[in-house]
C-alpha cells in the first residue's frame, strides 16, 4: 500500500491530508492556494514529509467543478499517480462517516480514504481533441440552456400582450413567428399592418409556406384579442432585448455547431453510423466519456451518466423509481435526448419501445429504457470501431 494523498478541491483554496501505508494522518492538514505559488507549497510539504520521488506517492483529487484541472495537470506534469473522484463517489464515504462535521480538512481525509479503500487507478489525461470536444459540447449545451429559459421569458411576455399569438403558428420561435414580433409586437400594430405588407412579412420569412390565408389569421386574432392593454410599454421594452438575444444565441449555436462538426471529422469513430445520432450528440458523448477504459464495462458508463435506476429500500422490500441522475449530467443529455430522437430515426429503439409501452411502462420510463439500451449500443461500438448494424 502506498502513502496516498487526498486533496480536497475549491475555487480559491485545496485542501490536502496524507495517510501513511498504515491509513494514519501524515503531518495534519495542509492548505493551499490555487496558484503556482500554492502547487509548490504542496509540492515542498510532500517532500518534506515523504521524499522527492513521486512514484512512492498516489494522489487523489475530488473532481469538484472545473476547478481541480489546473492541479491535476500539474501533478501529471511532475510525474505523480494521480485518480479523479467524481463527488459522488466521495459523497457515499462521506454519508458512512455519521456524526463527523463537514469540513476541508475532513474532506481531504475522505478523498484520501476513498482512495484507500476503492482501486487505486490512474485517471488518463484525455487527449487534445476529445477534450476540446468536451469543453465546446458543454458550452453549447449550456448555450441551448440558455436560449429555452429566453424563450420562456418570451412566451411570459407574450401570454400578457398577445397571449393566443402561440396557437397562431406551429414554431412560436420559427422564423415567420418572429419575423411578425419584430415587426409589430402587440396586436394593435399588427391591426395597423396593411394585409399585403403582413403576406409579404410572412412570405419572405417563411419561403412562401405561409402567406395570405395566415396573415388574415394573425389580424383576426389580433383584433379580438384579449391581452393587456394598459401600461404595455416596458413589456413591449423587454420583449424587444428577448428577442434580440435569441437572435444572439442562435447565432452563436450555429457557429459553434460548425467548429464542433469540423473538429468531431478528426475523431475516429462511428457512432454517427447509429440512426438518430448527429454529429453534436456524438461529440458531447465522446467527450464526456474520454477514454472508454477508465471504465471496467457498461454497467459503470450508465451509472456515470446518472442513467441507472435509483432504489429505495425499506425494511426487507425495494422499489425501484426514478434514474438517480448522479455524474455528467452533459452526458445524461446528451444520451435522453438521443433517445427521444431514435424514436424517430431508429426502427430498432422505436420496435423496443413500443414493446415497453405494451408492458404498461410509462413513458419516461420507457424512454429511460431507451437511454439505456442506446448506452448498451453505444459502448459497444465504441469498444468494437464497427459502425451500426440493425438488427430488423
Amino acid at each position: 500500500m502506498k502513502t496516498i494523498v487526498g486533496i480536497d478541491v475549491g475555487k480559491f483554496h485545496h485542501q490536502a491530508t496524507i495517510l501513511d501505508p498504515e491509513g494514519n494522518v501524515l503531518g495534519g492538514t495542509i492548505r493551499f492556494e490555487n496558484t503556482a505559488f500554492g502547487f509548490q507549497k504542496l509540492l515542498t510539504h510532500l517532500e518534506k514529509l515523504v521524499g522527492t520521488k513521486p512514484d512512492t506517492l498516489f494522489i487523489a483529487l475530488e473532481a469538484t467543478g472545473h476547478y481541480w484541472l489546473p492541479l491535476y495537470l500539474f501533478l501529471l506534469d511532475k510525474r505523480y499517480k494521480v485518480q479523479v473522484f467524481n463527488p459522488y463517489q466521495s459523497d457515499a464515504l462521506r454519508r458512512m462517516s455519521l456524526g463527523r462535521a463537514k469540513t476541508d480538512t475532513i474532506d481531504a481525509e475522505l478523498v484520501a480514504r476513498l482512495a484507500r479503500f476503492g482501486k487505486q487507478k490512474e485517471t488518463p489525461l484525455p487527449g487534445e481533441e476529445i477534450l476540446t470536444l468536451r469543453n465546446l459540447s458543454r458550452f453549447r449545451m449550456e448555450l441551448v440552456f440558455q436560449s429555452s429559459d429566453v424563450k420562456r421569458k418570451v412566451i411570459a411576455v407574450l401570454d400578457v400582450l398577445f397571449p393566443e399569438f402561440e396557437k397562431l403558428f406551429s414554431d412560436v420561435f420559427g422564423n415567420a413567428a418572429l419575423a411578425v414580433l419584430h415587426e409589430s409586437p402587440t396586436p394593435e400594430e399588427i391591426v395597423a399592418l396593411d394585409e399585403g405588407q403582413l403576406t409579404k412579412i410572412l412570405e419572405t420569412a417563411s419561403r412562401k409556406r405561409l402567406g395570405n390565408e395566415t396573415a388574415r389569421k394573425v389580424q383576426t386574432a389580433a383584433r379580438d384579442s384579449i391581452g393587456s392593454r394598459f401600461a404595455t410599454k416596458a413589456l413591449v421594452f423587454e420583449l424587444k432585448l428577448l428577442l434580440q438575444q435569441i437572435g444572439f444565441l442562435k447565432e452563436q449555436l450555429e457557429e459553434l455547431t460548425g467548429e464542433i462538426t469540423t473538429l468531431l471529422e478528426t475523431v475516429d469513430q462511428q457512432l454517427t453510423s447509429i440512426p438518430g445520432i448527429g454529429a453534436v450528440t456524438t461529440a458531447a458523448i465522446i467527450g464526456e466519456l474520454g477514454d472508454l477504459t477508465r471504465f471496467p464495462n457498461v454497467a459503470s458508463v450508465i451509472a456515470y451518466a446518472g442513467l441507472d435506476p435509483k432504489v429505495s429500500e425499506s425494511g426487507l422490500t425495494s422499489k425501484q423509481r426514478a434514474i438517480s441522475k448522479r455524474g455528467s449530467k452533459y452526458l445524461r443529455t446528451a444520451i435522453w435526448q438521443a433517445a427521444v430522437r431514435s424514436l424517430i430515426h431508429n426502427p430498432d429503439l422505436k420496435a423496443f419501445y413500443d414493446k415497453k409501452r405494451s408492458e404498461g411502462k410509462p413513458k419516461q420510463v420507457a424512454i429511460g429504457a431507451v437511454a439505456n439500451k442506446l448506452t448498451r449500443m453505444m459502448y459497444g461500438i465504441l469498444r468494437s470501431g464497427k459502425p451500426y448494424q440493425s438488427v430488423m
